[in-house]
């Protein structure tokens, strides 16, 4: 039993598992009371931590109540599956999507609430990994269909969890990048102050976003969740030395014409902090100049994923990640053919060597296994 921000959480376990019980407890305090000063107060004063079987969903909410299969237990505690679940308190209990296409307000932004819990708990480079990760999940499925149309798909499938959740996180991502923190949060809290125990629509979140930013946000909206496809980016810098110091000139060139973003541009030089520039992007090109006291080591764009985009690098992995559901799926045929592509473009591509060799391995073909690890290493 714990306390947070005014709720009482309590801690239903199996035996044997009380050892859990301290850290789960004090963890789900810290979540709560996280949220709580984001969103707004739950009006349950008690929230309970249920284990359920391993044979069943990961993890479920209902108002007061979350539970977590035996397989979400762990030490150290699984942030990120606590913070997701009890995300859900706000996301779909107290506010829920009006319609099954609207269900990004729902899996979106109870993955991305887990990811700002992340950012606070474990800090930035942590929340820019999970960010990135959940950039390539969203690209792995991306073109099937536009966020809007989530009720054509079939939920639980690979699909819908790229679109409707990893997309739909970005998206939440994205927005904060574009109307600030302060607007961000400002829109969270107004929505569960509006519609509580209330359902919620698209629209209905877009006119919270546009009143708290004081901005007209149509074509952010329009963009990113009635429509599919990403920008293709890519980008040319040079190096000069101006007096006393450095000069990075560079171009960021992009494929969609009615593109209209925030850019970041990190430079990184010897002994040095890196300098981050905010370049605004519309249309297909944007020109930048950063300028440094010691000799830049190399320029990234866009480092904190705030942007759903395609590169070469970012293709690969997105690859990958498809070959690595088609292994969850036990489609191992498939899944060799999706390693091989990735291998065909890069033979020196030592991951997908190295899934390769996992599958004939599993698949009793031992010579096939030792020559794919040796490609790897």
């Amino acid at each position: 039993h714990e306390t947070a921000f005014g709720a009482n959480v309590y801690l239903f376990l199996k035996k044997g598992h009380e050892n859990y019980a301290a850290d789960y407890g004090a963890t789900a305090a810290k979540i709560l009371s996280f949220f709580s000063s984001k969103f707004g107060s739950l009006p349950n004063g008690n929230l309970a931590i249920v284990e359920i079987a391993n044979d069943t969903v990961g993890g479920y909410s209902s108002p007061g109540i979350v539970a977590l299969a035996s397989r979400g237990f762990s030490e150290p505690v699984n942030e990120q599956l606590l913070a997701h679940e009890i995300s859900r308190q706000w996301w779909r209990c107290y506010v829920s999507p009006a319609t099954p296409d609207d269900a990004f307000l729902d899996d979106g932004l109870a993955l991305y609430s887990a990811a700002l819990y992340i950012q606070q708990s474990q800090g930035e480079t942590a929340f820019e990994n999970l960010m990135h990760t959940t950039a390539i999940g969203a690209l792995t499925h991306e073109e099937t269909a536009a966020i809007s149309q989530a009720g054509s798909l079939q939920p639980f499938t690979p699909q819908y969890e790229s679109i409707v959740a990893q997309k739909g996180a970005m998206v939440f991502h994205m927005l904060r990048w574009v109307i600030g923190d302060e607007a961000f949060t400002k829109t969270l809290q107004d929505v569960v102050q509006q519609h509580s125990w209330k359902s919620i629509t698209t629209m209905d979140f877009e006119k919270a976003a546009e009143q708290a930013s004081n901005d007209k946000l149509t074509y952010f909206f329009a963009q990113w969740v009635s429509s599919t496809g990403v920008p293709q980016f890519k980008d040319s810098w040079a190096i000069y030395r101006v007096g006393n110091h450095y000069q990075v000139v560079g171009k960021i060139q992009q494929d969609l014409d009615i593109f209209r973003m925030p850019v970041e541009v990190r430079v990184n030089s010897e002994g040095r902090r890196p300098v981050n520039e905010r370049i605004q992007m519309v249309g297909t090109t944007a020109d930048f100049t950063v300028n440094t006291v010691t000799r830049p080591t190399h320029v990234e764009i866009d480092p904190g994923s705030h942007i759903l985009k395609m590169t070469d690098k970012i293709r690969t992995e997105v690859e990958i990640a498809r070959g690595d559901q088609l292994v969850a799926e036990q489609a191992f045929l498939e899944a060799v053919k999706q390693y091989q592509k990735v291998v065909e473009q890069n033979k020196n591509n030592s991951l997908a060597h190295y899934r390769l060799g996992q599958i004939y391995f599993r698949l009793h073909n031992y010579n096939a296994a030792a020559e794919e690890m040796r490609a790897a290493l």
